[in-house]
């Protein structure tokens, strides 16, 4: 699978001679919460062993600035060999234990629900076993990972300045940037061209938001939508006759609509906020929930908050606040029945 690689210009050189080797402290940096980008975090180098090759599943995750300079690199990898990338981990909201990693409750991220414990809890000997179920798991709910072993320079090809600017030049002259999708049901981004994005995951509920949930489920499209589910949707459950037997029977499935929260969203350049771009990829992210779950009879869609009582800034409560007029909606929560 082809996975990405951002580097400094002083990891470049060595990049190229001798491919991407672990221990090398200089060549994986990290994006921080700031907007600009720190070495990959320390810490985590013990549990590895050794400093690991960081890799992206997708172009300028981890660094939109050493794409811009060239010093990003395309690289072909075998998925069974990759682990999960603690550091990333630990910034969905996993707090580290002496052997192991653990969320709050509720707070486990979609993709680690069957595998982490029923506290939350799961062991880095898991997370570090090259491509185990964990550690896959892992992968999907960062979109990164990490490589214990040195990748070939023939594995790896830097993605040039020149070719980089030629896409650049592409995009500026297409009237409308294009929107593309990477991930899957469980964890998905959206990016409209360069502008910006915005992803999110699925979760169990809303529980920071409970009431808006439950006001919706009072609503016509709600009442509507379940209505035609259970009509239309049926699952076979036990039952027993006069003389005490059992047997199956269908019944109506029990509606349960799927819910997703827009865990992080950025417009890159500050010229482009404030002209619709940003709701652009809002709508973008809500069909694409939609389409994940067309089988499922609805769908709420909410605000990260209503997953951790906080991580949505002010500006996105006020788009929040704007978008959910075109919706059935609820405070910061939608819902979409199908």
């Amino acid at each position: 699978m082809k996975m990405y690689h951002s580097t400094t210009q002083a990891g470049r050189e060595g990049i190229l001679r001798d491919g991407l080797k672990t221990g090398q402290s200089v060549t994986s940096f990290r994006r921080n919460d700031d907007g600009g980008y720190t070495k990959a975090g320390e810490w985590a180098d013990e549990y590895y062993g050794t400093r690991p090759v960081y890799l992206a599943m997708q172009q300028g995750l981890y660094s939109q600035l050493a794409r811009q300079l060239g010093l990003e690199f395309e690289v072909e990898v075998d998925q069974n060999t990759l682990v999960a990338d603690l550091p990333s981990l630990v910034d969905t909201g996993a707090y580290i234990t002496e052997d192991g990693m653990y969320w709050e409750y509720d707070d486990v991220p979609s993709a680690m629900k069957p595998v982490a414990d029923g506290d939350g809890w799961i062991a880095f000997e898991e997370l570090l076993q090259p491509g185990s179920i964990a550690a896959k798991a892992a992968i999907n709910t960062t979109g990164t990972a990490a490589s214990l072993n040195d990748i070939p320079q023939e594995r790896v090809v830097q993605l040039t300045s020149e070719s980089i600017l030629r896409e650049y030049i592409r995009e500026l002259l297409v009237e409308n940037p294009t929107l593309k999708h990477d991930g899957t049901s469980e964890y998905f981004r959206v990016d409209l061209g360069r502008i910006g994005y915005a992803q999110g995951g699925q979760q169990l509920r809303f529980k920071e938001c409970q009431a808006d949930v439950d006001a919706l489920m009072q609503t016509p499209e709600y009442i509507a939508a379940k209505e035609k589910y259970e009509a239309n949707n049926t699952t076979k459950d036990m039952a027993q006759d006069e003389d005490g037997n059992y047997f199956t029977k269908e019944v109506p499935a029990k509606f349960r609509p799927r819910f997703y929260d827009v865990a992080n969203a950025w417009i890159h350049d500050e010229a482009n906020r404030g002209k619709g771009h940003g709701k652009e990829i809002y709508r973008a992210f809500i069909d694409k929930a939609i389409e994940y779950s067309k089988n499922y009879g609805g769908v709420f869609i909410g605000a990260h908050h209503c997953t951790l009582g906080s991580g949505t800034s002010p500006d996105a409560k006020r788009l929040w606040k704007s978008l959910t007029k075109e919706y059935t909606s609820s405070g910061d929560v939608i819902f979409i029945g199908l």
